[in-house]
């Protein structure tokens, strides 16, 4: 409405409000009672003027309601409506955020299902079921694609966690609707009323970490297989300081990786290896490119060893040059003889020792004098010999190994020879260097001989004159007076000193043949320890000697003969009981090196020490250090050098750190104790076995796979069940005591057969399956058929593989059903 169109409400209103006022003055008498007669004028006026306003202020208030009441309740339709259309779109941003989030988001009850109150639309991607499924359990709840194995170490976290009022953080696997497990990361907190403290909800988010997970599988493969390589790794910045070294390192240098992080690898220059080859070396990796060559380094101990190494540049994202690699191999012995043939090779007319060069196809075109004088029948150059039988093959393995030479030993006239066979790339000849070892194989055999002499011959009256002293010693053949006592006690303690020499004797005579044999089990190195001070304890007690242990854990297992270890530590803290006076202490350390697979072991003293000088003898048979003030009866010489072989047998290294008057300290590594390597260990028994036989072997892996919506029922003690079942039953098929069977790698079961080929091994194996399946009891018999298939793969030395590793490899390729 314009104001054109408009009521004059005030007009009225003002005129309304003039004639009320002349109303009320023509109603005062006293004011105008000369005009007494307009009095009744007045009172019209005054009634007339009351009623309009009146009527004015109902029509006003009318009017003014019909005005703007419509105009407020627009305005609030307006803004509920202005209101809702927030909401919407606060709603549209927080389901945008949700799902633009990389990962699933929920809301879920603390009860035994982690009932689900909101779950993420994005579950589906992640287990191929919508969040409708689990929102209140409506088809299945969020615990029954949990894998079975994870649920109580998730139950058991979260419910720490929100004892102490902290977020948790936990991974594990789900399964997939088609049945395959992938790799969760789950991060949570717990909700409280703010008002009760009572516990609502669990509010959390869900990440798929199943790459990240196989990624960091193949970043441990690839570290592992750098820390247990058998060459040297080394990463340097681009000063050429080291940030780090495999554990070879350690083995060829005696380096530890604390002593040379963070140092130059000149620590290692000898001064024997000329600068040109270390300003041809910078020159080739500042230019980006790869550098091969050979170093002559110097040791932690002084000594020198020669390596052959390569060495790369590492480019960073941005392509330039960030760290250095170098991968080396220790050459030391093959330089020695090379250095050695070349000395010969240089004057073999003068060489007291036959020489012999053949062409390849094995005809002789060189004879040295000696050659000439020793082997008569050889002067014809174009003659072949029975000597030079299988050389072409030799030179064969020698080039296939990149190597330039290889030694042997051929019996030639009841005579036996150390023959150096190298070939000479330049001719394509065949040179041999013979020396004539006979007389020291005689010596040893005279050894072994000596030394079953000892122990058949000698032992037997020994142990009889032991019995008889100790018999009278017990009063059996009557009283005695005390010195005859003693007489017999010092007899008895000869006895005791001479059965050790004897049985170290032997010890030793094996370890130098490498004859010894080793029973390999799983042996807890801390309980062995404890059993061992046990048996020293009272010497120890006697003497007020202080022992203290430090274990990293009360169980842990290393794979070693528990026999041949005991005797280590027994000779080691014997030794450090023997040198330390009393009211003195001997510490033993035992800790894993999880990167190098290894059990450190440290036992220290605090007593008389070792000189410098004596250190690199303390390891040599039939030597003893003169520590000075050692108690007890004198050693033998042999014992140090019997650990020191029988921890190297075992493919362990043990050294001595000390100062004279300051205490010794001895350190061995043993392998930690893994089914993988028993297993490799045993097959590998087997193979030197059916190479000193010339026989064969035969490797069957028997793998238990589970139907894929099964899985999760076989995760627990039913497995091991069926597994423990199936290998007694393989035990049984087996049958010979010359069979090896075990469980390996969770769900497999290894049988090595000797004397068998890959086609009687398919005929054990059709035995065995059918006596599984027909003798296993009635309840596991069900299961194995319906749940359970057995797959089997199998290989044979020497047709497949010539290593454990490689028939381990092959087995596993050759699998069927």
């Amino acid at each position: 409405m314009t104001k054109k169109n408009q009521f004059p409400w005030k007009i009225i209103f003002c005129l309304a409000f003039i004639g009320m006022v002349g109303s009320f003055v023509f109603l005062n008498k006293r004011f105008f009672s000369k005009f007494y007669n307009v009095y009744g004028l007045g009172v019209i006026s005054f009634i007339a003027a009351l009623v309009l306003i009146i009527i004015f202020t109902i029509i006003f208030f009318l009017k003014t309601r019909n005005k703007y009441t419509p105009r407020t309740v627009t305005e609030e339709r307006t803004k509920r409506k202005d209101t809702e259309i927030a909401l919407k779109e606060s709603q549209l941003r927080y389901q945008s955020l949700i799902d633009n989030i990389p990962g699933i988001v929920y809301r879920c009850l603390n009860d035994e299902f982690f009932t689900m109150l909101f779950i993420s639309d994005s579950i589906r991607d992640m287990c191929g079921y919508s969040s409708a499924d689990f929102k209140d359990n409506n088809t299945r709840s969020f615990i029954s694609i949990i894998h079975p194995n994870d649920l109580k170490v998730i139950v058991d976290v979260i419910k720490e966690k929100i004892n102490d009022r902290v977020p948790y953080e936990i991974d594990y696997r789900i399964r997939h609707r088609d049945g395959h497990y992938r790799w969760v990361h789950d991060k949570g907190n717990a909700v409280y009323d703010h008002q009760t403290d009572e516990l609502l909800y669990i509010d959390g988010v869900i990440f798929d970490i199943t790459d990240q997970r196989a990624s960091d599988e193949r970043l441990y493969q690839l570290t592992q297989a750098v820390e247990q390589s058998p060459a040297i790794v080394v990463i340097t910045d681009t000063l050429g300081n080291v940030e780090y070294v495999n554990p070879k390192f350690y083995q060829v240098t005696g380096y530890t990786a604390s002593e040379i992080i963070g140092k130059n690898l000149r620590v290692l220059k000898s001064g024997e290896t000329s600068q040109a080859v270390y300003r041809q070396l910078w020159a080739v990796v500042l230019d980006g490119k790869e550098w091969r060559g050979e170093f002559h380094n110097k040791k932690k101990d002084g000594s020198f060893y020669w390596e052959q190494a390569y060495i790369a540049p590492i480019r960073s994202e941005r392509d330039d040059v960030s760290h250095y690699l170098k991968i080396a191999e220790d050459i030391t012995a093959r330089k020695i003889t090379e250095q050695e043939l070349m000395r010969l090779a240089s004057f073999p007319g003068l060489n007291p020792n036959p020489v012999i060069e053949v062409d390849s196809e094995g005809k002789i075109t060189y004879l040295n004098p000696a050659a000439q004088i020793q082997f008569p029948d050889l002067n014809n150059v174009n003659s072949t010999h029975p000597f030079l039988t299988e050389v072409s093959s030799v030179v064969m393995d020698i080039r296939k190994q990149k190597q330039n030479y290889l030694i042997r030993e051929v019996m030639l006239n009841e005579r036996v020879y150390e023959c150096g066979i190298s070939f000479l790339a330049s001719t394509h000849r065949i040179r041999i260097y013979m020396n004539d070892i006979t007389e020291r194989k005689r010596v040893d055999e005279m050894k072994s001989e000596f030394v079953s002499t000892v122990s058949h011959e000698l032992r037997t009256p020994l142990v009889g004159i032991g019995g008889v002293i100790n018999n009278i010693l017990l009063g059996v053949a009557g009283d005695m007076n005390e010195k005859i006592k003693n007489y017999l006690l010092m007899a008895n303690e000869d006895i005791r000193r001479l059965d050790r020499l004897i049985n170290d004797l032997l010890d030793y005579s094996r370890l130098e043949k490498g004859k010894l044999k080793l029973y390999k089990t799983k042996v807890n190195i801390t309980k062995l320890v404890k059993n061992v001070i046990r048996t020293l304890e009272l010497q120890i007690e006697l003497k007020t000697i202080n022992v203290t242990t430090d274990f990293c854990d009360e169980h842990v297992f290393c794979y070693v003969d528990g026999d041949k270890i005991t005797q280590v530590f027994t000779n080691l803290i014997h030794n450090a009981s023997k040198f330390t006076a009393e009211g003195g202490n001997i510490h033993i350390s035992v800790r894993q090196l999880n990167e190098t697979r290894t059990v450190e072991v440290t036992i220290s003293d605090t007593g008389v020490g070792i000189s410098q000088e004596n250190i690199p003898k303390l390891f040599k048979p039939f030597v003893q250090v003169d520590r000075k003030d050692g108690a007890g009866a004198k050693g033998t010489g042999l014992g140090l050098a019997i650990s020191k072989g029988i921890i190297e047998a075992h493919k362990g290294t043990i050294r001595v750190e000390s100062n004279l008057n300051e205490g010794s300290q001895f350190l061995f590594t043993l392998p930690q104790w893994t089914v993988e390597e028993a297993f490799e260990d045993i097959l590998n028994e087997n193979i030197v076995w059916a190479k000193n036989n010339q026989s064969t072997l035969a490797l069957v892996i028997m793998k238990l796979v589970y139907a894929q919506d099964k899985i999760k029922d076989y995760d627990g003690p039913d497995s091991l069940k069926i597994l423990a079942a199936v290998e007694v039953l393989t035990k049984e098929t087996s049958r010979r005591e010359t069979d090896w069977v075990m469980s390996y790698n969770d769900n497999r079961i290894a049988i090595i057969i000797r004397e068998l080929n890959k086609a009687k091994a398919l005929a054990f194996i059709d035995r065995l399956k059918n006596n599984v399946l027909e003798k296993i009891h009635k309840d596991l018999k069900e299961k194995l058929t319906n749940d359970v298939k057995l797959v089997f793969g199998i290989s044979s030395f020497p047709f497949d593989a010539l290593t454990a590793r490689e028939l381990i490899d092959a087995t596993e390729k050759n699998r069927f059903e």
